[in-house]
């Protein structure tokens, strides 16, 4: 059973290791960016700038910006979770108002998560302008809570009360709070 726990750690993993790439080739090309204005008559100064260190400070600053999007990604993700499944919002224009983001933004957002597996088994309603969750059985997801047997996702953080072992939101094994 394909999860988004394997997504979403991918994903977070792949970010860190972007920005730390990232920081690292900055790091390393910041100082000889600036013995190469100290010195920029210097034999072979000027082949050295443009095959290795623009090179390497473009390729950081790209790291940077992507692990830094991905996070951001990931944090939108665990946000709309929260909503989804703590709040029972589904509604596209409430998600939007709750997180301060356009409807338009959190549809292609919301989609685009779904798409890279985010969110397992959900699709967006278009007709209702909402989010809808399948369960395991195929079952639209309820959020309903009974205080008995709070169910918790310790991957997305989702709390729902249900007879499945697995999250409706992100497919991860629940555990008993």
């Amino acid at each position: 059973m394909h999860t988004s726990k394997a997504t979403v750690v991918a994903s977070t993993a792949f970010g860190k290791i972007a920005t730390l790439i990232g920081i690292i080739l900055i790091a390393a090309s910041v100082p000889f960016l600036f013995m190469f204005i100290a010195d920029m008559h210097g034999t072979g100064a000027l082949e050295a700038l443009f095959l290795f260190i623009l090179p390497a400070l473009i390729a950081g600053i790209v790291l940077l910006w992507k692990g830094s999007q991905i996070k951001s990604r990931i944090r939108r993700f665990k946000t709309y979770v929260s909503l989804i499944s703590m709040q029972n919002i589904t509604s596209l224009d409430e998600i939007s108002a709750n997180t301060g983001r356009s409807t338009d933004f959190v549809r292609a957002d919301l989609q685009e998560m779904i798409r890279r597996k985010f969110f397992v088994k959900a699709y967006i309603d278009v007709a209702s302008n909402k989010i809808v969750i399948l369960c395991e059985d195929g079952s639209v997801a309820q959020n309903t809570v009974n205080t008995s047997a709070v169910l918790g996702c310790s991957h997305c953080g989702a709390r729902r009360t249900s007879t499945s072992n697995y999250c409706e939101y992100c497919g991860s094994l629940l555990q008993m709070y």
